[in-house]
Formats: C-alpha cells, structure tokens, sequence
C-alpha cells in the first residue's frame, strides 16, 4: 500500500463514500488521513443503518460532530449527500456547506425515512443556506420547506440539476427559485406539495434554460392545471400524475415524450411535434382523439411505445399503413395486441403480401392481451415478414390463463401456440425471438 499514490488512495475512499468506512479507512495511517484530506471528492450519510454499531450507538449531536468533523477536514469536497431520519441543525448544516462552497458540485440533502411520517419533515428554510455554493451544479432536496426564494438576491449560476422530492413550496417561490437559476437544464418534481395556491387554479412554470421537465405523483388535490413555458424543452416526462390539464409553451424542440400511469382531461404538448423522437405512453388514460391526430405527423420518430391502452383511436393509430407512412425512420416499436388490432392489420397484410412497410424496424415489442394461440402466432409471422430488417423480436404473454385451455393438436390452445411459436423461431433464424411471461 505504500507504493499506492495518495490521488489513487483518494479515489478509492470517494469510491467508498460512506461517512463511517471513511472514518476507519483514513485512520489506517498518516498517508491515507492525508488522502481523506486534500483528495477525498464523494461523502454519504443516509440515516442510521441497521447493524451498524458505530451509529446505533451515538446521538443525533455526536453525529453532528462525526460529520462535521470528517467534513471540515476535507479540502476537495465534490460530491455530498446528507439524508436523515431525525434532521440536523441549522448551525451544523451551515458549517457544512461554508466550508464546501468553493468545490461542492453536488448536494443531495433533506428527510428520508423507512416508515413514513407525514408530520415529519424539514421546516428549516434550508434553501436559503444553499445560496453562497459557488459551484454548486446538482441540487436534491427531500421533505424539506422551500420559502422566501429570492432571485434578485439569491443567485445560483451554474446550477444545472434540480431534483424536489415532496418538497412544500408555493408557486411563486417555484417560479423565483427557477428565475434564479439561469443555467437550469433539468428540473423533476415528485409529490410536490404546492401551497398558497386554489387547487381550481393554473399553477404556471417558467424557464428559459429547462431542457427536460419530469412531473411525478401530481393530483388535483393540489393543482387543476399546469402549464410550462419552456423555449428549450426536449425531453417531457409525465408520471402517476393526475390532473385536468397539462400544456406546454415551446419552440417546438420536443425529441422525448414519456407518459406513464397518468390521466389527463386535457393534453396540450404543442402544435409542432416534427422533432418528437422517442414516444412512450403506458397505462394512461389521455385524449386520444386530438393526441393521436397530433402524433401520427412526426416523421422523425424513432422509438414507439404504446402499452395497456385500449382503444378504437389506438387501434386506428396502430395501423401498419398508418405507422409506414407516419414513422418512416421508426427503429423500435411497442406495442400492446388486441383483438381489433390484430384483425385491422391481418387484412391489411393480406392485402400486401410482399411489401415491406417496416424497412428500418430493428426491435419489436409485442403484449398479448389476446388469447394465446396458433392465430396469434400467425400475426407475429406475418409482421415480421414485413420487417425485413427486424433483428430483436420480443413477444409478451400470460400463460398462467391459458394453461387451462392445453389441449394438443388444438390450435386454439397453449399447445398450438407453443408449436407454432417453436416454427417461428426455427424460420427466422436471423432474429433473436423471445417470449416472456407477464
């Protein structure tokens, strides 16, 4: 170990990280208390974990003093993540980061606990103590107050990230917090907690920088309406979000589209989708009619997810001609198999039995939520006919409700749809084709 540079020895303990293996690594002898000190770049603590003496033993102040004095005696601290079960004062968090503002980078801080309380939470205006990071490019706050933002005073210029998680805040602080931050590029917001504003309202977000927005477990217990104004926005992600309506302002620079387990009356992404690239929307309830209309003019789309939708608009949508002429540079297609579906393409297929509609097509997803059986497998061959390219093929089923149906020979029952599908595999042996069970 001697032989080991003190910079190397500084890597491995940022590798390391956590807060206690620091401590008694840096104490094995001078040249690794030297390493802890002018090269240590990563430092974690995350509540009390199970098993572990040292912190089971000590009090939330000898943990103060713990971290603040593996803290105050780094001189090259980049990366810092802080969440507790209890809190730590204002005075300690305050020495924390005077002494790192001119190298911190990153910061995760705030309240997480294993049985979640909802009282408990972080009231102290923690964000107004992050104001003098110089460098501060990262910033994850959890179950704490933001209050009193402000932008003519509070500046944060290189901040890049920002990452809220059940964070209370109220719509103007929101709005100042991101007036303040001129280089914000990424902005997630999950269980937000938006005060001093009537849930009938429209809570309206603005950023000239933002280039990816993500909204998570949002209801309209807490906010109506939502609107974006975001020049730069690329990438849009909507999560287990419940509301009315949800509109974007943009330039029309969207290339990343992901709705997941959403519901919402009113959908408004722009009049120009041209750029849209990557489209994913599973188990959620949208407006499909003006939705589908506006996403079947995207011609430079090249990753199509669509799950655990039913629909007629969908059926309509997911049309082979239809994907062909809308998607020509379509790569990655997902899709959900239903009856209506199947029966709409087979006789558009056997109508064009030689044309390849799918050139590019290299990946295939396709969930069954029709019965398994020898007609379903004659779908797939033929859609793989009709992608001449196609390289990966994934098909997605649930046997466990059709292992009652088994009867060899019948090609209405599992059986037939095994032997079918084992006749797929050895046909197109330039495709790797696989089944997994859902």
């Amino acid at each position: 170990m001697e032989a080991f540079p003190v910079e190397v020895i500084g890597k491995i303990l940022s590798h390391i990280g956590v807060v206690e293996q620091v401590v008694r690594a840096s104490g094995t002898c001078r040249k690794w208390r030297e390493a802890a000190r002018c090269h240590l770049h990563c430092l974690s603590y995350r509540w009390r974990p199970q098993g572990c003496s040292v912190y089971e033993t000590l009090t939330t102040e000898d943990l103060e003093v713990l971290l603040t004095e593996t803290i105050l005696q780094t001189s090259s601290l980049q990366d810092l993540s802080i969440l507790t079960e209890e809190g730590f004062s204002a005075t300690a968090l305050m020495s924390w980061l005077l002494h790192t503002r001119d190298t911190l980078r990153m910061l995760r801080y705030g309240l997480v606990m294993q049985i979640p309380k909802r009282s408990q939470r972080l009231h102290a205006n923690v964000l107004k103590r992050f104001g003098k990071m110089k460098c501060l490019e990262v910033l994850a706050l959890f179950s704490v107050d933001v209050m009193d933002v402000d932008f003519a005073v509070q500046r944060w210029a290189c901040l890049s990230s920002l990452i809220f998680w059940k964070v209370s805040v109220s719509a103007s602080d929101l709005n100042a917090l991101l007036s303040a931050c001129p280089k914000l590029e990424s902005f997630s917001l999950k269980s937000p907690t938006i005060i001093s504003i009537d849930p009938r309202s429209t809570l309206t977000l603005t950023s000239s920088s933002l280039k990816e927005f993500k909204l998570e477990n949002t209801t309209t217990r807490m906010v109506d309406n939502i609107i974006l104004e975001a020049e730069l926005l690329n990438t849009l992600d909507l999560k287990a979000c419940t509301l009315q309506h949800f509109g974007v302002v943009s330039k029309g620079d969207l290339r990343i589209l992901r709705i997941r387990d959403a519901c919402f009356s009113e959908l408004d992404i722009g009049p120009d989708t041209g750029m849209l690239e990557v489209l994913h929307v599973s188990n959620s309830t949208i407006p499909w009619v003006g939705f589908g209309h506006l996403i079947s003019k995207v011609p430079n789309l090249k990753v199509l997810q669509l799950r655990g939708l039913e629909s007629r608009a969908y059926s309509d949508l997911m049309n082979l001609e239809t994907v062909a002429r809308s998607f020509p540079r379509l790569n990655h297609l997902s899709v959900i198999l239903n009856d209506e579906l199947m029966k709409g393409n087979m006789d558009q297929v056997l109508l064009a039995p030689h044309t390849s509609l799918l050139e590019k097509l290299v990946l295939l997803e396709l969930e069954a939520t029709t019965a398994l059986n020898d007609m379903l497998c004659c779908w797939i061959e033929m859609f793989v006919e009709i992608c001449p390219n196609l390289e990966r093929l994934v098909v997605r089923g649930n046997t466990q409700q059709a292992q009652g149906m088994f009867e060899e020979g019948n090609p209405n029952s599992i059986g037939g749809f095994i032997t079918s599908f084992v006749k797929l595999v050895r046909k197109f042996t330039k495709v790797d084709i696989q089944y997994q069970d859902i």
